[in-house]
């Protein structure tokens, strides 16, 4: 369709189409289609796009190679028609073509360069035609007559469209054909047909080149020899010296050097070496030399019994006549009268012709391209003969082509040597008498090498007595003998003992005519001197014996002598090779740079055509996963339990833990999940956990379609277009027991991860097509560590300000540290610096870092992480007392020793790990490992699942794990003292460390899912684990007390001892040998996984690592220092904690139980109305007045990152100004048909309450140009109360915000997710106030119990009730102090209504203490603690500041900032 556009287009139209639309480069490519009818299409195209465009653009295309480009995509696709073909030759021709329509005319217009370079396309499609043998003949004689009638095409042709090249490749595809028949005229093979042709058009070329006046052509004639030698060459190195291609390919190369040969001969014979002026005139002259026909099949050699009409010098030409061959119509298209016509044509070109100027050829120049011709035929002879075998020769019905032509070989050079021995004068020599006199040395040289060889037993004996023959009848024969002889007389007697050994040893394979030539050859030798054998029956007794033994060592030294002719010969033509290859690397290297050029240009073009669909596609699939998302938001808030369109059925029943990270990397929340588990593992009672396992989300099956929200999500990112990616890499995001490879993508703002396949790895094989599609804002990013990955330093980990992590996974170290470069260039405003080694050990050793943080700190900085099972977090066995009643952390013998591994706690163990060493010593020096104590590690994935066996998701990768089982009931973790027995002094085989959760998460402990886990041998059912006596069975208490103990003096005067084992110097060397910390060598980095000594080994290796576990970063190479403070003294007259744990500390924060006399530091009464405090720095506190809030942007900037914000206005919005501005500007607007009840303030959220129970959550973010803050609408509309909010409380540090309602209701909600998470109580009571410890996670509500007292109520993060209390007056403010966990027992601070401050234990609720003071007597509206606690700040309903501070740790008081009403 577009050719015929084109075609019929006006002009004005069609240089628009080929300015603007058609491209010439865009008809290249798409020639590469495997399809002929594609490619016939474009063909004609392009010849239509050539013959309208403008004759200088046409010129511009034709010079940039773009037929020979076309050609290449042609050439790719063996596929061919006869469509395809026509085209090419109408591209060729300049006019539409066909075979039945078929006529070429002279036309000189083909010569042009610009003309000729269209045939290329041509000439990449004739090796394709070999598949259809008449397609291919007609393609040929086509050529073959238009090189007749357009003799001057025939070096543009070689030179710009390597027509030899094509018609060779051709050649052996046709002989390579399978399933050829043969022709019902001729009788010949269909490949021979084709070799027919081939042979004609190379002979026609060598015919017109050969003798050409310009030396060029005459070398342009050996390449076109040497081309054909060097791929009968290759194909006898491949197929083998007997092959039948190979004897065609013989055949047509002596086809070639018989016609080179006879046209000098004819050359110097005919016309005196004497040649028209100019190349055309002299190919024109040159073929009436030959007989008109074009057909080279009758070719017929010239023998001594056929008569032939002598010239002058008594040699007439050996060319003989030949005609075309009849081929039926039903093989080819061509009639016959074309080749008539073609024989008609000679004479009136011969006429014409013979009217020209001639131009006189030098006779050196003849000589020397005589020498030439007559060294290559016999270096094909000398070749062909050593390729093949004496055996098979001789066993062939008749003589090989190179046999044949060295008969004409023969002729030619006995001829030339009786010329020779005429001796002549100059004066009366003709032109082949001055030739041949001119190189009769070497001429006589290869007579004698040639009479040797076509003697030779080699030799089929066919040719062996044509050659006697010709020799015997020879009527100059004895002088040439005796001429030849002086050159070498050892080969004429060689020549001799051939002709012996033909006559007497073939004697029943000769007639008579035979032997009469052989005993005439013999005898003429004897008489020219030359040694010959005397017949056998005038051999003395035994003689034959003798005449064989001459004869085969004869024989042998002429095979050697041969042979070595023949190894210079190749030698000779190897140096040619290497010239001829390379001699158009220029053109290639000129295609290479123009393709280059084009794929660009077609890339560029094709990119900006698929920007345009692509942003159409990534409008409509942004707008789609947009929608789908927001459907699913909707869903989320709409269909929870407390929703109102709640489904039952179909809502997930069961709990697991949230990845999120709190306060020193503390995971303790738990979020709504599903089992995905069968219900074999549940106890029968909580079976219905998984009743929903197969009810689809509501909505799922509108919102899923046709493809998944994911695979969406993954299309989204590729089709991000609109951002500008700075750099691009493979990776794998690592989270626990599954591996996701995918792309990241960096811009200037995020890095984008792009999913392409889940592995779940838990030792399993495993894969999941749930790919994710994840971005990650550069402002989110907080830290960035470097980490290894199964033990390859390939890794990286993203510590993100939402509370997450992100392990990423490269494929090598360059990869990694490439894009750790691109992101130190980008800009990341909440990157902070992070804590080095010195840094966080000199805290730690200061008193200023808790043990549990300093654990924390260390395993982050020698790459433990969450996120590989392999590389989890490592904590110490701190206790050694599971069994009391009554624990005491004041006494050693309670705790373990930290100064050895825990697998030699007992002194008796050690001896059986030493031996280990010494057994694993010996081994090594046999397999390559080194010794080691233990076999496996501390910590690995296995430990850690089986200790998390009971907390989804951890419990189904630990039936992965375990093949679709959970463990032996007995061995499965279901007692803290068993564990620690096993690890400490039972087992030789276990010896486990701890996981942090054993400090923070109590859910561990709990099978709160009911997991089906077994029946132990006791007959005991493992359900919860059974907890030490001194923590009264109670998870949440022997965590508590547990992390007490971590941080109890005797541990911290001992942890370095520990620290030196996992992380230090004696983590490997001699100082681990002798502390009997030897683990296997596959833990340890540097483990070399390709020196295993087959794939079996290696993969061994692999698994180990995967398995084993892995030894952490060394951080110390020197012993670690200990501790140089431990804190203030223990009072001991402070009330105690527990009954059942002695030795905890209650801590030094003001009105600490421990402190006797907490000091009322200030009292002051404020000018400016203030009903609360908060603290915006660690020595500056904030006074607010009423329906105010305080957001504190970033912790990096300071006073210009703190915001005030008003709310209860009556317009309904809500202003914001900066702390140190005085005016405000509007902030978000609340609907009209709402009221704002209270406002609560994170770093970049604005949560909002309103009358009717909806929560307005308001992303906020400060401008880059004034620092305003402004807030992203619509906001996030988040539903559960049914009644107005009274109170709402943020906590940053565990991204969870607690919401009350007037009808008691507490929800809990995500912060990152903006999502539910559940709902506490609904006593139809209102909750009053509402706080959260920073530190635990748990937080209390406050209820009013009519108007005398309040109901106070303590629940865990997840929503556990630890315990309630009555107070005896309504409780008027409440705040938690924020002491380190572990070295502090936390208090609630309330006020009641009475002006008293009553502090709580948070471990029980129960109250510890109370403050009082008489100068202020009215109830206090706000408490709050200083960041370092050691200040209790609280404000009066008068507005009367008062400070209590503690006396134990003398401190400044901070500084108090006003802030007016807005």
């Amino acid at each position: 369709m577009l050719e015929t556009v084109l075609k019929y287009s006006s002009d004005t139209t069609t240089r628009t189409l080929l300015t603007e639309a058609l491209y010439m480069d865009q008809a290249i490519v798409m020639a590469n289609h495997p399809q002929p009818v594609i490619m016939t299409a474009v063909i004609k195209l392009f010849t239509t796009m050539l013959d309208r465009c403008s004759p200088e653009d046409s010129l511009l295309h034709l010079r940039q190679n773009i037929p020979l480009i076309m050609a290449q995509q042609l050439h790719k696709h063996a596929t061919i028609s006869t469509h395809l073909v026509l085209a090419a030759f109408s591209l060729a021709l300049g006019r539409s073509f066909t075979f039945e329509d078929y006529a070429v005319d002279c036309d000189p217009s083909l010569a042009l360069p610009q003309q000729v370079v269209l045939f290329i396309p041509l000439m990449a499609l004739l090796p394709h035609s070999a598949q259809d043998i008449a397609l291919c003949h007609n393609s040929l004689m086509v050529m073959l007559d238009l090189l007749h009638k357009n003799m001057e095409l025939i070096i543009p042709l070689i030179h710009k469209a390597h027509f030899v090249d094509s018609l060779l490749c051709t050649l052996k595809k046709s002989l390579h054909t399978e399933g050829v028949g043969v022709s019902d005229v001729t009788g010949e093979s269909e490949c021979e047909v084709v070799v027919s042709d081939i042979t004609e058009i190379l002979s026609w070329i060598i015919n017109c080149l050969v003798a050409s006046p310009q030396h060029k052509n005459f070398m342009l004639s050996l390449e076109v020899l040497h081309h054909l030698n060097l791929l009968c060459r290759g194909e006898s190195a491949v197929c083998g010296g007997q092959a039948s291609c190979v004897g065609h390919l013989q055949g047509t190369e002596a086809a070639l050097l018989q016609v080179a040969l006879s046209r000098i001969q004819a050359t110097a014979s005919t016309h005196q070496h004497t040649l028209p002026r100019d190349i055309n005139d002299s190919l024109k002259m040159e073929k009436t030399s030959v007989s008109g026909s074009t057909s080279l099949h009758n070719l017929k050699l010239f023998s001594s019994g056929a008569p032939r009409e002598d010239s002058d010098s008594g040699v007439g030409s050996v060319l003989a006549n030949y005609t075309t061959i009849p081929f039926t119509k039903s093989l080819h298209n061509i009639s016959e009268q074309l080749f008539v016509s073609q024989s008609q044509s000679s004479p009136a070109l011969a006429a014409e012709n013979s009217k020209k100027e001639e131009k006189v050829l030098s006779h050196s120049e003849l000589v020397d391209r005589f020498k030439v011709l007559i060294q290559k035929a016999t270096d094909f002879l000398f070749m062909s003969a050593w390729s093949s075998v004496e055996a098979v020769a001789s066993a062939l019905p008749s003589a090989s082509a190179p046999e044949t032509f060295s008969l004409f070989l023969l002729e030619l050079l006995l001829c030339a040597a009786a010329t020779i021995i005429q001796r002549k004068g100059n004066s009366e020599r003709c032109g082949w008498e001055r030739m041949v006199w001119g190189c009769q040395d070497i001429l006589r040289m290869h007579l004698n090498h040639l009479l040797a060889l076509v003697t030779s037993p080699r030799t089929h004996i066919h040719t062996r007595i044509r050659a006697a023959q010709a020799l015997a009848s020879h009527p100059k024969v004895h002088a040439i003998i005796s001429y030849t002889s002086k050159a070498n007389p050892q080969l004429l007697y060689k020549v001799g003992i051939f002709m012996h050994e033909l006559r007497y040893q073939n004697e029943n394979k000769l007639d008579e005519s035979a032997i009469k030539s052989c005993e005439g050859v013999l005898q003429i030798l004897e008489e020219c001197s030359v040694q010959v054998l005397p017949p056998p029956e005038l051999y003395p007794p035994h003689g034959a014996m003798r005449e064989w033994s001459v004869v085969s060592e004869e024989k042998r030294q002429w095979q050697e002598e041969s042979s070595k002719i023949a190894i210079l010969v190749v030698d000779r033509c190897n140096k040619q090779d290497k010239r001829l290859l390379t001699k158009n690397t220029h053109i290639y290297e000129a295609v290479a740079r123009e393709c280059s050029r084009l794929s660009r240009t077609v890339v560029d073009r094709q990119n900006v055509e698929r920007k345009i669909v692509l942003g159409g596609i990534k409008h409509s699939q942004c707008r789609h996963v947009h929608l789908t998302h927001r459907w699913r938001g909707l869903v989320e808030i709409l269909t929870h339990e407390r929703a109102t369109w709640h489904l039952s059925h179909a809502y997930p029943r069961s709990w697991q833990l949230d990845q999120t990270e709190g306060p020193m990397r503390v995971r303790k929340r738990l979020t709504r999940g599903r089992l995905h588990i069968k219900p074999r593992y549940l106890m029968p009672e909580y079976s219905q956990k998984i009743d929903i396992e197969n009810q689809p989300s509501p909505l799922e099956s509108v919102l899923k379609g046709s493809e998944t929200e994911s695979a969406m999500a993954v299309m989204i990112e590729r089709l991000n277009v609109s951002e500008r990616i700075v750099h691009m890499t493979k990776a794998s995001v690592v989270s626990p027991g599954m591996e996701q490879s995918g792309e990241i993508l960096i811009s200037r703002t995020a890095m984008y991860f792009v999913g392409e396949q889940v592995t779940i790895d838990m030792n399993q094989g495993g894969s999941s097509s749930e790919v994710v599609s994840v971005t990650w804002p550069l402002d989110n990013v907080r830290e960035i560590h470097i980490r290894r990955f199964q033990l390859q330093d390939c890794a990286l980990e993203l510590f993100l300000t939402t509370g997450h992590s992100v392990l990423l996974a490269f494929t090598d170290t360059q990869h990694r540290n490439q894009v750790i470069g691109m992101l130190s260039m980008s800009d990341m405003p909440n990157l902070s610096s992070k804590a080095t080694l010195p840094e966080v050990t000199a805290q730690w050793r200061e008193g200023h870092m808790t043990n549990f943080e300093y654990l924390t700190q260390l395993n982050k900085l020698a790459g433990r992480s969450f996120n590989d099972l392999m590389q989890y977090p490592v904590f110490p066995f701190i206790l050694s007392n599971y069994t009391t009643n009554i624990l005491n952390l004041n006494d050693p013998t309670n705790f373990r020793n930290l100064r050895k591994p825990i697998a030699v706690q007992r002194p008796h163990k050690e001896q059986h790990y030493m031996n280990n060493y010494e057994i694993t010593t010996q081994i090594s020096q046999n397999a390559g490992n080194g010794p080691y104590h233990y076999g496996s590690h501390y910590s690995n994935s296995g430990i850690v699942l089986h200790f998390l066996v009971r907390l989804p998701p951890f419990t189904q990768l630990f039936l992965r794990y375990q093949d679709g089982n959970f463990d032996i009931p007995d061995r499965t973790f279901h007692a803290v003292q068993t564990t620690w027995r096993l690890a400490s002094c039972d087992s030789t085989t276990d010896f486990k460390e701890l996981i942090p959760e054993f400090f923070f998460l109590p859910e561990i402990f709990l099978n709160s899912e009911g997991f089906n886990m077994g029946v132990r041998q006791s007959g005991e059912r493992v359900h919860h684990v059974q907890l030490p006596p001194w923590s009264c069975d109670d998870p949440r208490r022997f965590v508590l007390i547990h992390r007490a103990a971590l941080e109890s003096p005797l541990v911290t005067q001992n942890l370095h001892h520990w620290i030196d084992l996992v992380f230090g110097y004696k983590q490997t060397g001699r100082a681990a040998v002798d502390a009997i910390n030897v683990f296997h060598p596959a833990t340890y980095f540097g483990y070399d996984v390709e020196s295993g000594s087959d794939e079996i080994s290696r993969e061994a290796r692999k698994a180990m690592i995967k398995t084993y576990g892995q030894t952490p970063q060394q951080l110390f190479a020197s012993p670690h220092p200990s501790v140089s403070n431990t804190g203030p003294p223990q009072n001991p007259q402070a009330p105690e904690v527990l009954h059942e744990v002695r030795g905890l500390r209650w801590g030094t924060y003001a009105g600490s139980p421990a402190d006797d006399r907490p000091i009322l530091a200030l009292v002051q009464t404020l000018k400016t109305p203030a009903i609360y405090v908060t603290s915006i720095s660690p020595t500056e506190l904030l006074l607010m007045p009423s329906h105010t809030h305080v957001l504190n942007s970033g912790i990096n900037k300071g006073m210009n990152g703190v915001y005030i914000l008003s709310s209860h206005h009556h317009d309904g919005i809500i202003r914001c100004r900066r702390l140190k501005d005085t005016v405000a500007h509007p902030l978000v607007s609340v609907p009209h048909y709402d009221e704002v009840m209270l406002c609560s303030c994170g770093s970049s959220q604005v949560w909002i309450g309103l009358a009717s129970g909806q929560i307005l959550v308001y992303s906020v973010t400060p401008s880059h140009v004034s620092d305003e803050l402004t807030a992203c609408v619509p906001p996030t509309f988040l539903l559960a109360h049914t009644a107005p909010i009274t109170h709402m409380h943020v906590s940053e540090a565990f991204s969870v915000c607690i919401s009350g309602a007037k009808d008691g209701m507490c929800v809990l909600w995500d912060t990152n997710r903006l999502s539910y998470i559940r709902s506490i109580g609904s006593s139809g009571v209102e909750v009053s106030l509402l706080a959260m410890s920073e530190t635990l996670g748990d937080w209390a509500s406050v209820s009013p119990l009519g108007s005398a007292a309040s109901v106070l109520r303590l629940y865990s993060i997840n929503g556990a009730l630890v315990d309630s209390a009555v107070t005896p007056a309504p409780v008027t403010a409440i705040t938690f102090s924020s002491a380190p966990e572990g070295t502090a027992i936390n208090v609630i601070a309330t006020s009641l209504a009475d002006g008293l401050i009553r502090l709580w234990s948070v471990w029980d609720l129960r109250p510890v203490r109370e403050l009082r003071t008489d100068r202020a007597r009215q109830p206090i509206t706000s408490l709050h603690y200083t960041h370092d606690n050691h200040h209790l700040c609280g404000i009066t309903e008068s507005g009367i500041l008062l400070v209590w501070e503690s006396s134990l740790v003398k401190t400044k008081i901070p500084k108090f900032i006003t802030v007016p009403s807005l």
